[in-house]
Formats: structure tokens, sequence, C-alpha cells
């Protein structure tokens, strides 16, 4: 059957992101940009700016003044499905890596979220944290989040992704909880694993479903 879920808001610390300052102790890392090793580039002071998801399909810094929250009815006969990525998948159409994912945007039961094109570079890595309230008229369902880099020409390439399944919202280690209908639960998926270079005048975006496989 279909399900209607709704993402209620994206709590303070959607993505922590770590902005190069260039103005403090020296680190290094290897910068990674759609699936490329290129060179070796200088990280100074690391500054962490949680992203947060406004009810108009942007992702900003400053939390909106009025909560809102956006809906989607996803039907677990139509799943929306992994274009690339970090997948155990066989067969033609299972290949991991980055792709375009614009055709995985275009779906009604896929949320986007983008920020405003970047005025400066923005390296990011280590472990990108997202909080989601969450609501639906299902039992159990499960909720996914990409992390994408949007070109100036509008390709959107996958970086990362995770998944959560609610009844294991507690902890998998926990017994399992169902939700109960028009009930908010705030939910804290899977940590990402990224090192990605976003350069000016690209955005960052974030996809928001129930299925990614």
């Amino acid at each position: 059957d279909e399900r209607l879920e709704e993402l209620i808001g994206i709590g303070d610390h959607q993505v922590d992101v770590e902005r190069d300052r260039r103005d403090r102790a020296q680190r290094t890392h290897h910068r990674r940009s759609h699936g490329e090793v290129g060179d070796e580039v200088t990280i100074h002071h690391v500054h962490v700016d949680p992203l947060r998801a406004a009810g108009d399909g942007a992702l900003v810094a400053t939390a909106p003044a009025k909560a809102a929250f956006d809906a989607f009815t996803y039907d677990p006969a139509n799943p929306v499905i992994s274009h690339g990525g970090q997948i155990s998948g066989v067969g033609a159409d299972q290949k991991d890596g980055a792709f375009d994912q614009r055709d995985i945007e275009a779906r009604k039961d896929v949320l986007v979220y983008t920020t405003a094109p970047l005025t400066e570079d923005l390296a990011v890595f280590g472990f990108i944290t997202t909080d989601l309230f969450v609501s639906s008229d299902a039992p159990d369902t499960d909720f996914t989040v990409k992390l994408v880099d949007v070109e100036p020409n509008g390709m959107a390439w996958n970086i990362a992704d995770t998944i959560q399944r609610m009844r294991y919202r507690d902890g998998y280690d926990k017994p399992p909880v169902m939700m109960k209908k028009d009930s908010v639960y705030k939910v804290t998926l899977q940590p990402l694993t990224t090192s990605n270079y976003f350069a000016p005048g690209h955005r960052l975006r974030i996809e928001v479903s129930s299925s990614n496989f």
C-alpha cells in the first residue's frame, strides 16, 4: 500500500561541514571531486556550519522563522532506486560511483533541498550527521538522506547516502519500536562519511525519501 510520509523538519545539525578558512594550524587531506582523487590541498581552520531545510526547498544556515513541513506519498511497489553510490547489488542496472541524480530528484516521492551557489570553496570531510523530524501513516518505514554536489550547469553528483529503518531508530541493540499515526519522531540517521571539495559556484543538495536500493 502507498503511505503518506512527512518531513516535519531537519534539525539544527543536519549537515556538519568543515570549511577552509585558511587562517589557522594546517591539516592536509586528499581532494575528492566526482570520483577523482586530485591534488593534495591544505585545510587550515576548521569551522562547523549546521545547515537546515526550509519549506521552500532551500538549504540554509539560519533556521526558518516559521516551522513548516513537506510531505510525500511513497509506494513500496515503485521504490526510489539507487543510481550510483556504494551499493552491493548485482546486475547491469547496479553500478556504484557518482552519477547525475536529476532523474531521481524529479520524482514526486523525493524531497530536495539546495543551498545557494557557494561564493568560496568548501571542503567537506569526515562524518555528516542528519537529524530528521518525521511522521508517517505507516507503523514502520525507511527514511533516506543523500548528499549531492550540484554543478553550475545543473549536474547533480551523488556524494554520500544513508538510510534508517524507523523501528530501529532507538538503536539496533534495542527492541524494535513501531510508529504511531500523527506522531512526530526525531531520528538521527547513521552518519554519512565523505571527503569532497565543493568549488565556488557549486551548491550542496540534500535528497530525502524512503528507499535507496
